[in-house]
């Protein structure tokens, strides 16, 4: 019986696993011969590779004509690279069903529905400060709608046109791509006919867990952890807030709350009182009030009208003139 070879195993299944050499290539590097490094391999039980995927692995280079008829090459774009079967078709100038075809061909199972959704999902940074942003806006007329489980937008009404085109601009600070379009929208209510602006942004992923936040059994809610930043509580103002004077020429703000159930109102009064703001609950219209004493002290706290939409809202800032006088002198 001739005697065994003498060969570095350990150093054979590295370069055939870890360095994607093959059979040949190891065996003239290892001085033995080819049936030898083959037979080691069976002997470790590593799964043998065809020649094809070895020289892939190894390089990446494209085998063959058609790149993507080859299993490794097309698995490789499609798994590894989260390409879709249509960045596929037309990087290689194929159409998309030959993709299909020969992704069938290789058994390469292909993407859920919901899987490829998520791929080609719109993604944002929700930075502490964009989250402040649409905090505020949430607590007035904000809403954030979804019809998956992939990701949600975010859409905005008011009857001040100027105002939807300024938040557009904001939001694009934060990198929030909203339609080109500004949707106009006319009814009656009470009576009255009315004439309102809409806008929307893109679907983002990143603004799913804002909407479960928001809207944890599809209802609108006060998140616990929602905090009252001035910038929360400026677009909260602007939205929903307004100046009230009583029959002594004392001015004090009303914050409309009525959408959300009378435990978010009263969570919000504490929190207006932990920053020192006193409120009180408005039972017949669950609203609240801050005290005259304090309506300085929260406008001082959120800071001045901003310059794009004073024009619109600026008559909430004005603690001794009316909404009329101010529209009357602003010509609107």
């Amino acid at each position: 019986m001739p005697a065994r070879i003498q060969t570095d195993d350990k150093k054979i299944i590295s370069m055939y696993v870890d360095g994607g050499f093959s059979f040949n290539e190891i065996s003239k590097k290892m001085g033995v011969s080819y049936s030898t490094i083959e037979r080691r391999i069976a002997q470790s039980c590593v799964i043998a590779r065809d020649p094809a995927e070895a020289r892939w692995q190894r390089d990446g280079k494209p085998i063959g004509k058609w790149t993507y008829r080859n299993r490794y090459w097309l698995n490789h774009q499609y798994t590894d690279l989260n390409k879709t079967q249509n960045q596929i078709a037309n990087e290689q100038g194929v159409m998309i069903h030959t993709i299909r075809k020969w992704m069938h061909k290789n058994n390469i199972a292909v993407r859920s529905v919901s899987e490829a959704a998520a791929l080609n999902a719109n993604h944002i940074d929700v930075t502490e400060h964009l989250r402040n942003f649409l905090d505020g806006l949430l607590l007035g007329d904000g809403f954030l709608f979804c019809n998956n489980n992939i990701s949600a937008t975010y859409r905005h009404s008011d009857k001040h046109k100027n105002y939807i085109e300024y938040l557009k601009q904001q939001l694009k600070y934060f990198n929030v791509v909203s339609s080109e379009n500004t949707w106009v929208k006319t009814g009656y209510t009470k009576g009255h006919k009315y004439t309102c602006y809409q806008m929307s942004t893109i679907s983002y992923a990143d603004f799913l867990p804002l909407r479960k936040r928001w809207y944890p059994d599809g209802k609108k809610i006060v998140p616990r952890d929602i905090i009252l930043t001035p910038s929360v509580c400026l677009n909260w103002y602007i939205g929903d807030g307004s100046l009230m004077r009583n029959a002594r020429g004392r001015t004090r703000i009303k914050l409309c709350t009525d959408g959300f159930p009378k435990s978010d109102v009263l969570f919000l009064i504490e929190k207006l009182r932990n920053l020192g703001i006193e409120a009180s609950y408005w039972k017949s219209c669950n609203r609240i009030g801050i005290s005259a004493n304090y309506t300085k002290k929260f406008i001082d706290y959120i800071g001045a009208c901003p310059g794009e939409i004073y024009k619109d809202y600026g008559y909430k800032w004005l603690m001794n003139t009316t909404m009329k006088e101010f529209m009357e002198e602003n010509g609107s």
